[in-house]
């Protein structure tokens, strides 16, 4: 068994709540933290502040934290990242990065982006380097909790199972006998799709 080396989860400006617990056992375990979505979905690129700024089909529609009167409260914590990043003649997403990647050596943000020219504005975040004074005042104007909205949607949306739903499920389970996953694997392949080998097919479902 391999110890467990990095924990992917969401942090950023707009997401702190790692900070209380997650985040030091982490540091506390000697575990890497791999930060996604580090631009709060988009918002901390200070370019969505109205639903207009989203395609219609946008997923981000359906998010509490982009309903209408949520977004109006949350763009209000933006004046203070907007601010610095005119001081560095950097875009808001670099300082929204620099901000995280100067809360410590053992994280890495993993933005997404569809553009290559993005990617390379979000690797100069790197070369940024804010100081204390920015670090606390971006610290203070998204205290954990000051976004309006929660991440997802309602625990109860269709297709999703509560907490203990799950484990009621998990718990009512049969238990499966060792070998009988991969079985099952090597027949689901058999017919979906004939495929052409020269393997034997006890050679192909051990591969």
């Amino acid at each position: 068994m391999h110890p467990l080396v990095a924990l992917e989860t969401e942090y950023s400006l707009w997401s702190r709540d790692v900070e209380k617990d997650i985040l030091p056992a982490c540091r506390e375990l000697g575990i890497g933290y791999m930060a996604y979505s580090p631009l709060g979905r988009g918002f901390l690129t200070a370019t969505i502040k109205t639903l207009d700024a989203l395609q219609p089909k946008d997923r981000r529609r359906d998010h509490p934290r982009f309903n209408p009167d949520n977004l109006k409260h949350n763009v209000e914590l933006l004046q203070p990242l907007e601010s610095i990043a005119r001081a560095h003649k950097a875009t808001s997403a670099q300082v929204a990065l620099a901000w995280l990647l100067a809360q410590g050596e053992d994280i890495v943000p993993i933005p997404g982006t569809k553009r290559r020219s993005y990617l390379e504005q979000n690797a100069l975040a790197a070369e940024i380097a804010l100081s204390a004074a920015e670090i606390a005042q971006l610290a203070k104007a998204f205290p954990p909790g000051a976004a309006s909205g929660t991440r997802y949607e309602a625990a109860r949306r269709p297709g999703h199972l509560s907490p203990d739903r799950a484990r009621r499920v998990q718990s009512e389970a049969p238990r499966v006998k060792p070998g009988a996953a991969l079985e099952r694997k090597c027949r689901l392949a058999s017919s979906v799709r004939p495929r052409r080998s020269n393997k034997p097919a006890s050679a192909r479902c051990a591969a």
